[in-house]
């Protein structure tokens, strides 16, 4: 329902809604890529007037607010939350508002740390909206390798041997009296 104010000729709508998720931004990044849309970020805080005027301006414009809903995964982040401090430590977030915006693979694609008027935001995002930056991405279930074939079928166990020795090559290799090993590791928070 859109209630409208008239007021020296100009029309108002006031129940604009931007539909900001409020899940993770692992799992937003999970629904941009499975929906082939963009994400967008918002870095704010309660106590950051910038961030308000945009609240009250940018974020309740008509067009702004169709443009996020229809072509992106909006996510606004509280910097001032636990969660929001651990984003705003790993995009090394100085200033507010800070925006962020990535295609729908993850890779960002812009940062924006100002405030900005509605107009200058959705030229923003219809500049990112493109096809190239939107695309389906599909998650399945890891599959087992297939088996191997041989002209007579092999038992279980010598499947698993020949498994086993491909792969095996992979993990001896001639090491040198001056050579370094270095184990890199992957971690995420959950």
């Amino acid at each position: 329902m859109f209630l409208f104010l008239i007021s020296f000729g100009t029309v108002v709508a006031n129940d604009v809604k931007i539909n900001f998720a409020t899940f993770n931004i692992n799992e937003a990044r999970k629904k941009a890529g499975e929906e082939g849309k963009l994400l967008f970020i918002d870095f704010h805080a309660v106590w950051c007037t910038p961030c308000q005027w945009m609240d009250q301006t940018t974020f309740k414009d008509e067009d702004v607010a169709n443009a996020l809903n229809q072509n992106f995964v909006a996510v606004k982040v509280d910097i001032d939350n636990f969660d929001g401090y651990d984003l705003k430590t790993a995009y090394d977030v100085k200033y507010l508002p800070t925006m962020l915006i990535f295609n729908s693979q993850g890779q960002l694609l812009d940062r924006v740390e100002e405030t900005l008027s509605p107009r200058k935001l959705l030229s923003l995002l219809d500049k990112y909206n493109a096809p190239e930056h939107r695309q389906i991405i599909k998650h399945e279930f890891n599959t087992s390798p297939s088996d191997i074939k041989s002209e007579q079928p092999l038992k279980e166990s010598e499947t698993m041997m020949l498994s086993a020795a491909e792969y095996k090559k992979y993990f001896t290799q001639q090491q040198s009296e001056s050579a370094y090993k270095v184990q890199v590791g992957v971690f995420q928070r959950v």
